[in-house]
């Protein structure tokens, strides 16, 4: 029996997917010929892909392994698109509007640009008082008869303080 014949078919088998014949049929060439370093690297491959960089299926093994670790490895990982938006949600809940905490953080955020926003506002109290008083003082008058009522006033001031 030739080692060389079992190995090159079980280099096939391997190459083709049939992992586990090509494992025993490899373990036949390593019998007959155990110097045979080229039989048993087919048969570490063929065991594990990630035996060795040079393996057939090494980069697909490594792809999966990887993104097994962390779905954020690669955009072809299963489960990446999931993963990238809770990623972007945990770091900013506006980042999108099915982000958990997003109404919240929208409402602060409003809150932070204008306290009448809405009544659960910080500030809105104070806001709302504000223009109460806004509103009394604005009594229809225009900026230009205040301006003449000030100047009569200071005019009237200087008179008097002589």
């Amino acid at each position: 029996k030739d080692y060389r014949v079992f190995s090159n078919y079980g280099t096939f088998l391997r190459e083709s997917g049939n992992l586990k014949e090509a494992e025993f049929i490899l373990r036949k060439a390593i019998r007959l010929n155990p110097q045979y370093a080229n039989a048993y690297y087919n048969q570490q491959c063929a065991i594990n892909p990630l035996y060795d960089s040079g393996c057939s299926g090494y980069q697909t093994a490594y792809l999966n392994q990887q993104c097994s670790l962390d779905p954020l490895y690669d955009p072809q990982c299963t489960g990446y698109d999931d993963a990238y938006l809770l990623q972007q949600c945990d770091l900013d809940p506006l980042y999108d509007v099915t982000c958990i905490g997003y109404q919240q953080a929208y409402v602060e955020k409003q809150c932070e640009t204008d306290p009448l926003y809405d009544i659960t506002c910080v500030g809105y109290n104070d806001a709302i008082a504000l223009q109460d008083t806004t509103d009394v003082i604005d009594d229809g008058i225009t900026d230009t008869e205040i301006d003449v009522a000030l100047e009569k006033l200071e005019s009237a001031m200087t008179i008097f303080s002589k």
